[in-house]
């Protein structure tokens, strides 16, 4: 009989086969710090996972006194950037304090706010801080422009389904600057891609709510992550943690023939089916692959 982590391996083996172009993940389990993976250290474009770099160079730059989250940033009509985001479609000139700024980059993956980020801590930096903190294979190439984007997916950034687990399980660790600082990343990132890696979990981002007007909410499990999306690439880096588990799962997928941008297109669907996997071999070694796995 498989052991149990050659069965998830071979169910998400089975998963990248079928995929219609090249993927890969990483799983970094925090209880026990194990991790596993398949093309975990191959190179995918980020698309916009490249986010979560630039925010820990950030709050760096926060920490050693040359950036002020409080401090107002203005908008202005040439900062605005395609894609995803609000600020685009919000008037010239108003001011947003940097926190919020660096808010919108990751809970909605807003570009505007990406490239004022980028332009305020300097792209060499954020690479010379992913090479400090053991993470070299993170590398951001560019500002955000869609004169690229569209048909240059790895114009923005690459990296790898390991470098994304392993930055991020420091973080949820609270390894990286100080505690209140890895907790404010985090609250950040707290439900970004539940449509994703957490779709077949339990997740419930109301349960504190809710339990405290006296409402049975059940299990429930935390979810904090960046996404990713360009033509045919999706991706995700994501801590799950509660019902008695706690893990980093990174999903990076290039090349997929699917371009629609729905929550059922071909590397969503991916990083869902393999979130369930990932947890149900974690929790209880579950024979179940979960929904539509």
């Amino acid at each position: 009989m498989a052991s149990p982590r050659a069965d998830v391996l071979a169910r998400a083996r089975s998963l990248i086969d079928q995929f219609s172009g090249q993927a890969g993940f990483f799983v970094h389990d925090l209880t026990t710090d194990e991790s596993f993976g398949i093309n975990s250290r191959e190179t995918f474009p980020t698309a916009s996972m490249i986010k979560l770099p630039i925010l820990v160079e950030l709050f760096h730059q926060v920490a050693a006194g040359r950036l002020d989250l409080d401090e107002p940033r203005e908008i202005r009509q040439v900062d605005h950037v395609g894609g995803s985001g609000l600020l685009r479609h919000l008037s010239p000139g108003i001011r947003l304090p940097l926190r919020d700024l660096a808010y919108l980059m990751i809970s909605v993956s807003d570009n505007t706010a990406t490239n004022l980020c980028i332009d305020l801590v300097g792209i060499d930096a954020v690479n010379q801080r992913m090479t400090a903190l053991g993470c070299p294979d993170l590398v951001l190439r560019n500002r955000i422009d869609f004169g690229h984007a569209w048909t240059e997916p790895d114009h923005l950034a690459v990296g790898t389904p390991e470098g994304f687990g392993r930055l991020l399980a420091r973080v949820w660790r609270k390894e990286i600057l100080t505690p209140d600082a890895c907790e404010e990343m985090l609250r950040m990132m707290a439900g970004v891609g539940a449509d994703r890696a957490g779709r077949y979990l339990p997740i419930n981002p109301y349960a504190a709510e809710m339990t405290s007007h006296g409402l049975s909410t059940g299990p429930a499990v935390g979810f904090a992550g960046k996404t990713g999306g360009l033509v045919g690439v999706r991706g995700q880096v994501a801590a799950i943690w509660g019902d008695g588990l706690a893990f980093v799962l990174a999903v990076m997928t290039t090349g997929s023939s699917d371009w629609s941008w729905g929550v059922d297109a071909e590397g969503s669907l991916f990083a869902a089916r393999l979130g369930k996997l990932v947890y149900d071999h974690l929790r209880d070694g579950s024979e179940s692959a979960g929904p539509g796995v």
